[in-house]
């Protein structure tokens, strides 16, 4: 029941970071610390945090660049993100995804995007994996440094690829939505 009540405030610890406006700095930091006691009280593994935090790193140094004076606001707003999810989704199916946001009086349409977001997640996941594996088996991949001359427009054709085989998912999974009435 505990891991429940600690799911249930880290969802609403989640929907007020993404609410909240990158210029509010203390509230960022109050949600900040609040998630990082309920991912210590959850007894997740720090690894899970520091793997989805390694993936964020590379867009926040890019931030870093462009937008100096908002980047403490947005990785404050980030992290928090990234401790939140960690928590939700530790042991985590789309039942229970229901069940909290019925908790929280959330719209039946709001939960209803979260679970189609949440299933959807891993099958973009998946076709990353097809993807970079497609890749491997053609050879375009085997160099590991980046400043490799065949690197970089082998990452721009798998992202590249990636988008196009998500705009034709997306076009499949709007159609069959349509049809059942959403």
């Amino acid at each position: 029941m505990t891991k429940l009540i600690i799911k249930i405030i880290s969802f609403a610890i989640l929907i007020i970071c993404i609410a909240t406006s990158t210029k509010v700095t203390i509230s960022l930091l109050l949600a900040l610390t609040i998630s990082s006691l309920l991912f210590v009280l959850s007894k997740i593994s720090f690894k899970i945090f520091l793997k989805r935090i390694s993936l964020l790193i590379p867009f926040l140094l890019f931030l870093l660049l462009f937008t100096p004076n908002t980047f403490l606001a947005i990785f404050l707003k980030s992290t928090t993100a990234i401790l939140t999810t960690a928590i939700i989704t530790d042991n985590f199916n789309i039942t229970t995804l229901k069940y909290l946001g019925q908790k929280l009086h959330l719209p039946s349409y709001f939960i209803d995007i979260l679970a189609m977001t949440f299933r959807y997640s891993f099958t973009l996941v998946d076709e990353v994996i097809a993807l970079k594996r497609n890749l491997y088996l053609r050879g375009s991949f085997k160099k590991k440094h980046l400043f490799h001359s065949g690197f970089l427009g082998s990452l721009g054709s798998l992202i590249g690829n990636f988008f196009i085989r998500s705009n034709f998912r997306a076009q499949r999974l709007y159609r069959s939505l349509k049809i059942r009435g959403y």
